[in-house]
């Protein structure tokens, strides 16, 4: 036997694992691995091991999780954070076993988008709202922040951490750097429209770095979802996890695809699947229902 499985799991994980997997900077990701390992060790009775991480301990993880409440989706990223480390560790002789432990099932997502009209509504609320942030008026923020949604499709955080440095008043274009983005590996550049380029002309003044600034905290993107859950209140919509600025997200794809673009090119997306599952809303794509596609077996009338 090896010395690396009698290690404990969060040692492997912090010492060797992490340093090497050089793509996991994100502080959730690292999070939720902890998560992980602290659950094997409540499946074991004692401090994991990474000789514990087997298919029966992991399938006892995955049960308790769902005894517990967890959503299937959140099981199934739990149980690929420990598939991953298992077969890591195969992979590199350290383990003399892989893991054939399946998927987690999960319900297929339904995606839901803003209607035309609900957009509407929002926007009308923006015009509503009162206050400032940072000296900057509230009506006047969000309809750039809307603005700047609408025109790139882009992620919430993303949009957030932008600065002036990043808009090229002259091109109206907007670049937003590989750091801003999810991954921090790929930038993009987006060409706004006029209205969204008149509107941030609006929030230019007072001078300060960022675009769009929020009240607390420099990084603090809860004041954020805090002021959004008001914003959505105001206009008369629903206010859930699934409500926030991603739905938007997914009425961008949505439409895109319905005018015949691609979805996943505009979202900057790896894997159709994602846009299939995630972000495209079929009742605003409104493609035809397959029945009415078939020419009529009789007529009815006669």
């Amino acid at each position: 036997m090896n010395s690396y499985v009698t290690m404990p799991l969060g040692d492997f994980f912090r010492d060797v694992y992490l340093p090497q997997k050089l793509r996991i900077t994100s502080p959730s990701t690292i999070k939720h691995y902890d998560l992980c390992i602290r659950a094997l060790g409540e499946a074991v009775g004692r401090i994991a091991t990474l000789g514990d991480l087997t298919d029966g301990n992991i399938a006892a993880v995955l049960r308790a999780y769902a005894a517990k409440g967890l959503s299937p989706h959140t099981i199934e990223q739990r149980r690929s954070y420990l598939v991953a480390l298992v077969n890591w560790a195969s992979r590199r002789q350290m383990l003399p076993w892989c893991t054939s432990l399946g998927e987690y099932p999960t319900p297929t997502p339904q995606p839901r988008a803003w209607t035309l009209l609900q957009m509407e509504m929002l926007l009308a609320a923006c015009k509503r709202t009162t206050g400032d942030y940072h000296g900057v008026p509230c009506p006047l923020w969000w309809r750039a922040f809307h603005g700047v949604l609408w025109d790139t499709g882009e992620r919430t955080s993303a949009v957030l951490f932008c600065e002036w440095n990043h808009l090229d008043e002259s091109s109206g274009s907007l670049r937003v750097p590989p750091h801003n983005r999810k991954g921090g590996r790929k930038g993009e550049v987006y060409y706004l429209k006029r209205g969204t380029l008149l509107l941030l002309d609006k929030i230019k003044q007072p001078v300060r770095e960022r675009i769009f600034p929020m009240p607390g905290k420099r990084d603090c993107q809860g004041t954020f979802y805090y002021h959004y859950s008001k914003l959505l209140r105001l206009a008369g919509l629903p206010d859930t996890r699934y409500d926030k600025p991603q739905r938007i997200r997914r009425t961008f794809a949505s439409f895109v695809e319905k005018a015949g673009g691609d979805a996943t090119k505009a979202l900057g997306h790896s894997s159709r699947r994602v846009t299939l599952e995630h972000y495209l809303d079929q009742t605003i794509i409104d493609a035809p229902a397959p029945n009415l596609l078939l020419p009529p077996l009789e007529d009815p009338t006669t």
